[in-house]
């Protein structure tokens, strides 16, 4: 712990050397504050891990005027040698006199201006200067605050909230009187900074609804319509994808982008309240959009909207205003711009013309399904834990040869130690790389068909590949109209046909599962019938290759495979009934 800590307090040294800021304490003051005792420690904890840690602080006073405090978090019951997970390191200075508290401010601002303060405080004097996400600079009359917080978990950086947190940590760590956020913007998350009817009909004219999720920080949209059943909704074609991250301040800001985009033009199509808010366009794909606000940086990008939406004659403006909210700018309406499209809500076939719901093709389960069935059953579990039964696989083999190697030489037990760790590891590898693969043929073609839908979705507090695992909680209706609850996770990959990209349905949607009759847990999604999902997913592909398509014939008209494999494709998505327009006439 030692050790690290004087790392943390050394860099901190470090970042307060470039900034060259030079404490002058005063004179005849009382003594100084213990450096721990500025911030509590479950404020500090939050703004450095999600995990249930033990919080372990070290004060020092390195020279006179100068306090810190270092905070390190450690799994419970660890010994005190052991490395922290995470760690938030404060100084704290008081000066002779607010001139030159201000004066070492001003300083600072000249190589990092200072962005909008994410907090009110009771004295307008009070400033925030940021150097990047991880160094926030706070002063509150004789006194400033520095915080690092480089050595924070990304879990806990990707709160919404966390940049109001950090300020709010600093402020009061100088005695400033916090009054909570400027506005709503300063906690909201990237799915909340803009409104969802602004990006829906960027996306779609058809009566729909819009689906948010968020990711850390990035948030996405998805468009919902109306599938005619009560109920039952369907993916319809559209969704968006923002990505927003704090670079610290604004100069930053501006030169990422410019290092991202040196050849895409800026546009001032957008107004707003800030002149040094701006907008890159990708002109090769306008659904792209870069926004810079203050230190924030927003990617903007649309997928599948339809020619209705695209076409809208205010559209490449909503879609830059749409990117400058979720960076947190204010708008300065433009008169002379369309308005906005209206984009009416979901129309809902009545109870009695919908059916009650989706009915799949009759398939029954071989008649040789029950002698299988517990078989599978031991195969799906197997698949399902695949990263915990692998060890077991690997271990087990080694043990026992080390085992049957102290037998005599030639003797039967011997001989155990050639074939052991090949027939451990062989099927060990096969379930780890192929189990979920085999699993899933093997149930859809000893399964029995059922309908299903997706009844809620939860956190499951895991990631694989850097991604949440949901929880997807489904209800299965039988044959013989009984219900089945049950569940699957993301990291099941339970879809038939298998996919190395798979998707699943969402809350709500209807789609047709294969199960064994005896362990109904055990079930495949089917993606290629004529359910509501498995529709919207093959209506989604057609699409998708004519946007392709369309993309190529665009840029080399001139081509005739291009303008063939265009017309290929749109035929295809007419005749599979994916070519209807959403109020385009």
């Amino acid at each position: 712990m030692r050790g690290w800590g004087q790392l943390l307090i050394v860099a901190l040294g470090g970042v307060l050397a470039l900034m060259n800021l030079e404490p002058v304490a005063a004179a005849n003051d009382d003594a100084d504050p213990d450096g721990c005792s500025l911030a509590a420690s479950g404020d500090v904890q939050r703004l450095i891990t999600m995990a249930d840690v033990e919080i372990r602080a070290r004060s020092g006073n390195p020279a006179p005027g100068e306090s810190t405090c270092t905070w390190s978090a450690y799994q419970r019951g660890l010994t005190a040698d052991a490395p922290p997970d995470a760690s938030l390191s404060l100084a704290f200075y008081h000066f002779a006199n607010p001139a030159r508290a201000e004066a070492q401010i001003q300083r600072i601002a000249r190589d990092a201006p200072p962005p909008p303060s994410l907090v009110r405080t009771a004295d307008p004097q009070d400033r925030i200067v940021g150097t990047d996400r991880t160094t926030v600079i706070a002063r509150h009359g004789l006194d400033i605050a520095v915080i690092y917080a480089g050595q924070v978990q990304d879990m806990a950086h990707e709160k919404a909230d966390w940049d109001y947190r950090i300020e709010a940590l600093a402020l009061q760590a100088v005695g400033a009187k916090v009054l909570g956020p400027v506005d709503d913007r300063a906690t909201a998350d990237t799915c909340h900074l803009v409104a969802a009817e602004h990006i829906l009909a960027l996306l779609t004219l058809s009566p729909s609804t819009i689906k948010p999720s968020l990711d850390g920080k990035r948030c996405f949209f998805s468009v919902k319509d109306g599938s005619g059943n009560i109920g039952a909704w369907v993916n319809n074609r559209g969704s968006a994808h923002l990505e927003r991250e704090n670079l610290g301040f604004n100069a930053a800001a501006l030169k990422f982008q410019h290092d991202q985009t040196p050849f895409d033009p800026a546009s001032n199509l957008v107004a707003t309240a800030d002149p040094t808010d701006r907008v890159v366009l990708n002109m090769e794909h306008p659904d792209e959009v870069w926004a810079v606000h203050g230190p924030y940086y927003v990617t903007l990008s649309l997928t599948d909207m339809t020619p209705a939406a695209r076409a809208h004659p205010s559209w490449a403006y909503r879609v830059q205003r749409a990117a400058l909210e979720a960076a947190g700018a204010t708008i300065v309406p433009k008169p002379d711009i369309a308005p906005d499209p209206i984009v009416p809500g979901p129309v809902v076939a009545r109870q009695a013309d919908a059916p009650a719901a989706w009915t799949p093709p009759p398939h029954a389960a071989p008649p040789n399904a029950g002698l299988i069935e517990p078989l599978l059953h031991i195969l799906a579990i197997l698949a399902r834990i695949r990263f915990f039964v692998m060890p077991v696989f690997i271990g087990l083999p080694i043990l026992l040869s080390v085992w049957s190697s102290r037998a005599k030489s030639g003797g039967a037990k011997s001989r155990i130690v050639w074939w052991a760790v090949p027939a451990g590891v062989g099927p060990g590898l096969i379930n780890m790389l192929f189990g979920t693969v085999i699993t899933t043929k093997l149930i859809y073609h000893y399964g029995v068909a059922g309908s299903a839908t997706v009844t809620a979705t939860s956190d499951s507090g895991s990631r694989s590949n850097g991604r949440i695992i949901l929880n997807h909680s489904v209800l299965i209706r039988t044959p013989d109209r009984q219900v089945i609850s049950t569940s699957f996770a993301s990291d099941d990959f339970n879809v038939y046909p298998p996919h190395n990209r798979t998707t699943y349905p969402g809350k709500g949607e209807m789609f047709t599962v294969r199960y064994l009759s005896h362990f109904p847990r055990d079930f495949v999604i089917v993606s290629d019938d004529g359910s509501p999902w498995a529709s919207w997913m093959q209506c989604r592909n057609l699409r998708s290759a004519v946007e392709d398509a369309r993309q190529k014939r665009d840029f080399a008209p001139d081509q005739e495979d291009y303008r063939k494999a265009y017309d290929d494709a749109a035929r295809a998505e007419h005749d599979g009934g994916c070519d209807k327009d959403d109020g385009s006439g």
